[in-house]
């Protein structure tokens, strides 16, 4: 139980992994959400006019201008993040405000028991936890502990029936009986748990469903997809001068599947993957399988080190046995920005494939080995 639930709650906040396509369909989203949003504020404002609640009135502009400001960005400037805390630090300040002064005689605050279900959907399943987690606490604190107390004493709420007269309308220990006060943290408890039950549950089929479109099974690494995304992403762009590109290709691989089987085969291209991830783990995370036997890794490498590390991997792989003493070989070829200063990614990966095969030719032929049919003890 306790295995399955430490389970759940590490892919849930596991790193989020996105297609380019999967952030086009949330700012879409979100943007019509905001839009929505921002008519409803305006309509509040208009009630709230016509009624003169002058505070009320006044948040309602700020939720306005902050949905406002939020759906340009998400719409025209493609900002998701600060979009996000914005619009989580508006709701926090504005609601919190709303319970503290009692507006609408205390109604106002029942606004408060959205913003699990709300948060945790509009904004982000973290960014609506943190918020949920806030008002949870926040309540508790007005209404169960010694600040009760003093809000009861010097929170009173002003109406000016007469410019520059001000007379007293209710106060906090008005706008909250005892009762709602036991009640509606509890109330609001509820909520927030079935919220974070169900977002939850959502939050982890996602992040599962992602990864096994974006992730290669076998080998845990980035898949093709991810690196057409990635590679589309970044258009005609000519790329910075320390970013690196190698492509690197098993040797040999036929002949471990032709003589062993595919399941040797299979443990080959996994034992590629596994030591890409121990040299290159602490440069990046854009590793890639791309193939079969095919790999790729983009990296920034502002102190050239990247000649280091495939000589790293020409050291390791002679003691990775596959087979029958037969050891793992990668053939690669590496190409930094600096070199080709007017290329973009899609031009340097053809450099970098080209230089790979070249160096594949030459190990063949070096090593007097039939590239389709001889096994060898180096192959």
């Amino acid at each position: 139980m306790f295995k399955k639930v430490r389970y759940l709650l590490k892919t849930i906040f596991s790193k989020r992994t996105e297609t380019q396509e999967n952030i086009n369909n949330d700012l879409a989203i979100k943007s019509i959400i905001s839009l929505i949003l921002m008519v409803s504020a305006a309509v509040l404002t208009v009630l709230n006019t016509v009624n003169k609640y002058t505070d009320m009135m006044y948040s309602t502009i700020a939720l306005f201008a902050a949905f406002a400001i939020a759906f340009v960005l998400l719409k025209f400037f493609k900002v998701r993040k600060f979009t996000q805390i914005l619009m989580g630090l508006t709701i926090m300040g504005i609601f919190s405000y709303y319970a503290i002064s009692g507006q609408n005689h205390g109604f106002a605050i029942l606004w408060i028991a959205l913003v699990p279900a709300v948060s945790m959907l509009l904004l982000s399943f973290r960014l609506g936890l943190i918020i949920s987690i806030y008002f949870a606490v926040f309540l508790i604190v007005i209404f169960y502990t010694p600040l009760n107390g003093w809000l009861n004493e010097n929170i009173q709420i002003l109406q000016d029936n007469e410019p520059g007269v001000f007379t007293m309308v209710h106060s906090f220990r008005d706008n909250y009986t005892s009762t709602f006060k036991i009640r509606f943290p509890l109330l609001y408890l509820c909520g927030f748990f079935t919220s974070l039950l169900l977002t939850g549950q959502k939050e982890y089929y996602l992040i599962k469903s992602e990864k096994n479109a974006l992730y290669d099974a076998l080998t845990g690494l980035k898949n093709r997809r991810f690196f057409i995304d990635y590679i589309d992403a970044q258009g005609a762009n000519t790329v910075a001068k320390d970013f690196t590109v190698v492509s690197l290709d098993l040797n040999g691989l036929k002949v471990f599947n032709d003589k062993y089987g595919h399941d040797v085969g299979d443990r080959c291209i996994k034992a590629g993957a596994d030591l890409l991830h121990e040299v290159f783990d602490p440069y990046t995370e854009y590793i890639f399988r791309t193939g079969g036997d095919e790999y790729f890794v983009f990296l920034y490498d502002p102190n050239n080190e990247v000649n280091s590390l495939l000589e790293k991997i020409e050291a390791r792989e002679n003691e990775i046995i596959i087979e029958d003493g037969n050891c793992l070989s990668m053939s690669f070829g590496a190409v930094k920005g600096i070199e080709y200063i007017d290329k973009n990614l899609n031009e340097l990966l053809t450099v970098a494939e080209s230089l790979m095969y070249k160096y594949k030719d030459e190990y063949y032929k070096q090593s007097n080995i039939d590239r389709r049919y001889d096994a060898r003890k180096r192959i």
